[in-house]
């Protein structure tokens, strides 16, 4: 298991609920809204929609933890947009990668509910290991966003 790196990676602007208005770069709006459109898709079971919207935030992510908590959640939907196509070593190899990147973030306030997120994709890698002709519809994972107090 990895340990979370100390400094900026405890601490991204928006997506871990740090609440200001803008981050440093300037940049504005644009992360919130793409963050929740993908949220929106990804639990519409659009996967790769899902997957764009955010990796149009992940691309001009300033800080490393902003990055890797973006890159965690497109693995996610790539994992599941994967299995959707029957692309099972694409299926197993992302899911367990989204997993590890997540796990970083288990104990921060960030803008969803992490925990309920992983233990979600931890039961669908384990279904998917054990049986994945099993996986129903209700199998596959969705995010909920919290509403997170300004700081």
């Amino acid at each position: 298991e990895r340990e979370a790196p100390p400094g900026p990676l405890r601490r991204p602007y928006r997506l871990l609920g740090l609440g200001r208005e803008s981050p440093p770069d300037g940049r504005t709006q644009g992360t919130m809204e793409n963050i929740e459109k993908g949220i929106e898709l990804f639990n519409q079971g659009r996967y790769w929609d899902a997957h764009a919207a955010w990796e149009k935030e992940w691309l001009s992510a300033g800080e490393p933890g902003e990055k890797e908590f973006i890159r965690g959640m497109i693995m996610a939907a790539g994992a599941l947009h994967h299995f959707q196509k029957k692309e099972f070593p694409g299926t197993a190899k992302l899911l367990a990668k989204s997993i590890e990147a997540l796990e970083l973030f288990k104990e921060a306030r960030t803008v969803i509910n992490t925990d309920d997120f992983l233990r979600q994709l931890l039961a669908f890698e384990e279904k998917f290991t054990r049986c994945r002709e099993c996986i129903a519809e209700g199998d596959f994972p969705s995010i909920i966003m919290k509403v997170l107090p300004r700081v």
